[in-house]
C-alpha cells in the first residue's frame, strides 16, 4: 500500500495510489500546503462524533505506521458505538463519551499543550462546541502552534471537485471574521478550521433539511412495514 498523505492549508487528506505499505513523501510546490510526512512523531488528536470514527480508520494506521501518536475522543452513546476494537489498535488513548459535556471533561484532563494537530470532524454541532472550548475554557490549555482542522461535509452533489458547484462553502478572515472566498467542499473536505464559516455549513446543511426529513420518514415506513434487517 502506497499512501500519500498531504496537510493542505493545515487539513490532512489521504490519497491511496496502490497496495504497498510505503509512506511517500513528495514534494509541493504551492507554498499553504504542507506534507504530513513533514511533521515527524506529532501527537494528533482527533475529536467529533460518529463522523470521526471513519475518519480515523480512514487515516489512522497511516499515521501510527509514519510514527505520530493518536489520540481519539468521540461523542457517540453506548448503542451508537462501532468499530471500537479497530480504533483501539489505531489510537494510544480511547475515549467513547456520552455527550459533549463528557468529551469536554475529557479534554480537560488531557496533556493538551503536548498535542500538535487537533483534526474536529462531525456535525456542525460538534464545530461549533469545540470552536467555543478553544477560545474559552481550554484557550490556554491548547500547544501554541497547534494545527486546528477541521470537516467541512456540506451538501454535495457530482463529486467531480467544481463541476456542479453544489458543495461551495464560504471561508473566512481569522482575524476579521468577515467572507473571503467560496470553495469547492467536495475537493477541500477538512480545511484550516479557523478559516471555515461554521454558519455557512449550518445555512448549506439547512437546505436539504425537508428532503432528509421525508426520506427518514419513507424509510421508517419501510422498516415498519417489511421485514428489512438494519445493519
Amino acid at each position: 500500500m502506497k499512501y500519500i498523505f498531504l496537510l493542505s492549508g493545515d487539513f490532512i487528506d489521504l490519497a491511496k495510489e496502490e497496495i504497498i505499505s510505503l509512506f511517500e513523501i513528495k514534494n509541493c510546490k504551492d507554498n499553504n500546503k504542507l506534507l504530513i510526512a513533514d511533521l515527524k512523531n506529532k501527537k494528533i488528536l482527533i475529536v467529533g462524533d460518529h463522523l470521526a470514527i471513519a475518519y480515523c480508520l480512514s487515516v489512522g494506521s497511516a499515521f501510527k505506521a509514519a510514527g505520530h501518536t493518536i489520540y481519539f475522543v468521540s461523542d457517540i452513546s453506548a448503542t451508537g458505538q462501532f468499530a471500537k476494537p479497530r480504533i483501539q489498535q489505531i489510537a494510544s488513548m480511547l475515549h467513547y463519551c456520552e455527550s459533549m459535556d463528557d468529551v469536554k471533561t475529557v479534554l480537560l484532563s488531557m496533556p493538551l499543550r503536548d498535542i500538535e494537530v487537533i483534526a474536529v470532524i462531525g456535525s456542525v454541532h460538534v464545530l461549533k462546541f469545540i470552536e467555543r472550548l478553544k477560545t474559552t475554557i481550554l484557550k490556554t490549555n491548547w500547544h501554541p502552534g497547534a494545527q486546528w482542522i477541521a470537516s467541512v461535509y456540506g451538501p454535495m452533489q457530482c463529486m467531480l471537485k467544481g463541476v456542479c458547484a453544489q458543495c461551495l462553502q464560504w471561508q473566512i478572515d481569522p482575524k476579521t471574521g468577515q467572507r473571503t472566498k467560496a470553495v469547492y467542499a467536495c475537493s477541500w473536505q477538512h480545511q484550516p478550521m479557523e478559516l471555515i464559516d461554521i454558519n455557512n455549513i449550518a445555512e448549506r446543511l439547512g437546505q436539504n433539511r425537508a428532503q432528509e426529513t421525508l426520506t427518514q420518514l419513507w424509510l421508517d415506513y419501510l422498516f415498519d412495514r417489511g421485514s428489512i434487517c438494519k445493519v
